[in-house]
């Protein structure tokens, strides 16, 4: 089965595709319920996680475990693409700014 977007997997993974564009980011959130981790498709990006900063580029992965506390800030000219794997999959409720 092929999906795209937010594909409404079992309750215990969930997978997503995500893009960001050149010098964007994502705030400092945390997921209280659910562990994560980035596949790095294209693009280069600085991740803090818990305090610690991580340059990610194509091919990396981050591993963030569920109540840590996160941000991303996109670097260079281009997109940052990536793959989100959360388990268990997140409730709408499950992110916290």
């Amino acid at each position: 089965m092929l999906t795209r977007g937010h594909p409404p997997f079992a309750d215990s993974v969930e997978i997503s595709v995500a893009e960001i564009d050149p010098d964007g980011s994502i705030d400092e959130h945390v997921h209280p319920s659910s562990d994560h981790a980035y596949l790095v498709a294209e693009g280069r990006a600085t991740a803090i996680v818990g305090g610690e900063q991580f340059v990610l580029r194509k091919g990396d992965c981050l591993y963030i475990p569920r109540g840590m506390m996160h941000e991303l800030k996109v670097d260079g000219p281009e997109s940052f693409a990536f793959v989100v794997f959360w388990a268990p999959a997140r409730s709408v409720e499950a992110s916290i700014l």
